[in-house]
């Protein structure tokens, strides 16, 4: 087991070196230097040449990155030149508003999601499975943004129901439970949104496996015994389909967390999705590379726990049957 994991964090360490090497050089590639738009029109040519030097701006290319590479490993990402705050307090104070909001969709899309595509499995053509999946292929085909406004349109300006963006009620003081209850209403709308989105998505996915489980001889055998219909479906079939829903729920909460750029923008949900928007309008440099960073390492991350839950989950994978064979 140990052999195995080291061998896939090496592997994710590769790959997290090369994604920092892509973007170190892309954004290095972009014209101007780190301190347009940090400093007034005559401040002293001199100054921003000993500081561009300190910063190593002015060394080769593979020097440069080797030096960024360290002070981002000391979670030094940088300064915004728009916010005028380091990047990395930037993104801890916006990650907090991205993980409410999308962690809250990951959690509800991932119960319904199981739920939907287990029983459309189960009950595989019939009425209630051909609605529900007609019903995923036009909310995965609506885009995001149009199903966001629509409901905004309805729910927000014409019945008046919900508020239409933010996190709090603009120009609010409220403290405690108040606040509280001002952020959950605020959060209907957005992860709604996101928890039929993901809902949809993954729902495919599950019925398609869970659809192949139900076809096996061993199912079959445990039907014709008379097993309850719930042991059948969870406890006999589902366990078998653990490794394909782990990779699946893996995947989709770094997808829900960079796809939320979209959701936080239209709703201006003061996120990290909704950073990265205004950071690439403002063309503060610092900003993108330390959000691009952090998402990949959340991706790359993701990707191993998937790995590792995989291989506990599932016995059948072969650095199991090494170990198995030298007990």
């Amino acid at each position: 087991m140990w052999k195995y994991l080291l061998k896939r964090i090496g592997i994710s360490v590769v790959i997290l070196v090369i994604v920092s090497i892509v973007i170190f050089v892309l954004i290095r590639m972009q014209p101007g230097n780190p301190f347009v738009g940090m400093v007034s029109a005559d401040t002293d040519p001199d100054y921003i040449e000993k500081r561009m030097e300190e910063l190593g701006y002015n060394a080769p290319l593979p020097e440069q990155y080797v030096k960024w590479l360290g002070r981002t490993l000391k979670l030094d990402l940088g300064y915004s030149l728009q916010y005028k705050l380091p990047v990395a307090e930037l993104i801890l104070g916006r990650m907090k508003n991205t993980l409410l909001l999308s962690g809250t969709a990951f959690v509800l899309s991932s119960f319904i999601a199981a739920a939907a595509g287990v029983y459309t499995a189960y009950k595989r053509k019939s009425i209630f499975d051909h609605v529900i999946t007609l019903i995923s292929f036009v909310m995965v085909s609506v885009p995001t943004f149009f199903s966001a406004l629509l409901l905004i349109k309805i729910l927000s300006f014409d019945l008046g129901l919900l508020p239409p963006s933010g996190i709090v009620t603009s120009g609010s003081s409220y403290v405690g439970l108040e606040r509280i209850k001002d952020t959950l209403v605020h959060m209907v709308l957005p992860v709604g949104i996101l928890t039929i989105v993901q809902s949809a998505s993954m729902m495919r996915y599950i019925r398609a496996s869970m659809s192949d489980i139900f076809t096996q001889d061993y199912m079959r055998m445990a039907k014709a015994k008379g097993m309850k219909a719930g042991r059948l479906i969870w406890v006999h079939g589902f366990r078998n389909a653990w490794t394909a829903v782990i990779t699946l729920f893996a995947m989709q909460f770094p997808s829900l967390l960079s796809g939320a750029v979209l959701t936080e923008t239209v709703f201006v949900w003061p996120g990290i999705g909704r950073l990265n928007y205004d950071a690439i309008l403002s063309q503060d440099y610092p900003v993108i590379m330390g959000v691009t960073i952090f998402m990949a390492v959340i991706i790359v991350g993701m990707n191993l726990l998937a790995d590792v839950l995989c291989a506990v989950a599932n016995p059948r994978i072969s650095v199991f049957r090494k170990e198995a064979g030298t007990v």
